[in-house]
């Protein structure tokens, strides 16, 4: 692979929000009724934190408090069961179905104690007939027929999902206001994986073309941290009288995390000059380096070494793999028309493996010099291009783009009668 093997692509679009705790869908979910006057119905935000991959995007639930009826719950559309048959396969394709879990809030509150991460609540400005039908509408979701839903990343996911009820049962309309400055999804990953250059890199190799396209204010709620900071500046607007959405929020568990207050205000955090030289882009170019000097010692001494090449477009054919199977069999959204399949694709391996005979060096010469051709166009208008490539991945196309240049071109004008060697 071309990063660290802590970061595996296959599931970074499928352990977002997924978090260890039980399920609670006995008297709990069954308990339909009133509330007092008393109630509350809260969105509770977890921000992101670093204990694992799924951590980092943070996490969104709802609780329902009512003291006279000593009811105190947190309703959960971040669980899974990873006891289904082919449970890996249908991750990384996209057909995950996540199920909704109810929980006490001391429990929810204590695992994230634990692990030292922030939470925030936000009291909502409902009426209590609104309450009671969030209320109801939870407890019946919850049932064990009802509970399972198909998990989309972007668009129907366990932070889309409390947005949407809440919204539903209020007697009125919500309005949000609009994003200061245009923003695409790209953007507001970038928020969350800063952090993690790696990861981040990740990321951007299989998110395609609908990752770039500009958004508005709704569609960021997809994150956590852009749904609590929709609702801290939202109204309700019941019978042409507005009013506030969030009523109180409250900092209920806090965090020496530094990136906290960035993430409070909808920024990335700041990384140290320690974690650039740990992020790939520093790599990435020191493998072209590293690449264009076997290649220029290869030309004075008259010499190719296939196994550099070998190398080369096996990791190339294995990343392009990942790529366009998340490109063009994976249902994840904002993944179809992925460009860094032009640079990353499986045809690589298979020009790798004709590398080990003799007899197809004319067929792996033509291979070049057509890779060379799209790699020349593709680096030339890549900043034109209507995706973002990632930074990291250009060094890595000009090491496939020059290793091509050299053995295509030798091939062509004969220079293939330089003594070949494998290092």
């Amino acid at each position: 692979m071309m990063f660290p093997p802590k970061i595996c692509l296959l599931l970074l679009f499928t352990i977002q929000t997924i978090f260890p705790v039980s399920f609670a869908f006995g008297e709990t979910s069954a308990t339909f009724g009133k509330l007092s006057e008393q109630s509350s119905v809260s969105l509770l935000t977890v921000y992101p934190r670093d204990k694992a991959v799924y951590a980092i995007f943070g996490h969104t639930a709802i609780r329902v408090q009512d003291p006279e009826r000593q009811i105190d719950w947190v309703y959960n559309y971040g669980f899974f069961d990873s006891s289904k048959p082919h449970f890996i396969y249908h991750f990384v394709k996209g057909e995950t179905d996540y199920i909704l879990g109810v929980e006490n809030y001391r429990d929810f509150l204590f695992s994230y104690a634990a692990d030292h991460s922030a939470v925030d609540e936000q009291v909502l400005n409902l009426s209590l007939e609104e309450k009671e039908s969030v209320f109801n509408f939870l407890n019946t979701n919850a049932l064990p027929e009802n509970r399972e839903y198909r998990y989309n990343y972007f668009f129907d996911n366990c932070t889309t999902r409390p947005r949407n009820i809440i919204e539903q049962h209020i007697k009125g309309q919500v309005a949000y206001p609009d994003l200061e400055a245009k923003t695409t999804f790209r953007d507001w990953v970038h928020i969350c994986t800063a952090p993690y250059p790696w990861l981040s890199f990740g990321i951007d190799l299989v998110l395609g073309c609908g990752a770039d396209s500009t958004i508005h204010a709704r569609n960021v709620m997809f994150l956590p941290v852009g749904l609590m900071l929709a609702f801290d500046h939202a109204e309700v607007i019941r019978d042409r009288v507005s009013s506030p959405l969030v009523k109180e929020k409250l900092a209920v568990l806090d965090s020496e995390d530094r990136n906290v207050d960035a993430y409070r205000q909808g920024r990335a955090s700041k990384q140290s000059i320690r974690s650039f030289f740990r992020s790939p882009l520093p790599i990435t170019w020191g493998i072209f380096l590293l690449v264009a000097g076997f290649t220029i010692a290869g030309y004075y001494r008259k010499r190719n070494s296939r196994a550099v090449d070998f190398l080369l477009f096996s990791v190339a054919g294995i990343a392009g793999c990942i790529v366009c199977y998340i490109c063009f069999v994976s249902t994840h959204p904002c993944t179809s028309y992925n460009l860094n399949a032009i640079g990353l694709h499986p045809l690589h391996g298979i020009a790798a493996l004709l590398m080990l005979f003799g007899n197809c060096r004319k067929l792996v010469g033509r291979y070049h010099r057509i890779n060379f051709i799209v790699l020349s166009i593709f680096i030339l208008i890549q900043y034109f291009l209507p995706q973002e490539i990632p930074a990291a991945a250009i060094p890595l196309i000009l090491c496939l783009w020059m290793r091509s240049g050299m053995r295509g071109m030798s091939s062509k004008y004969g220079i293939e009668k330089i003594k070949n060697i494998e290092t």
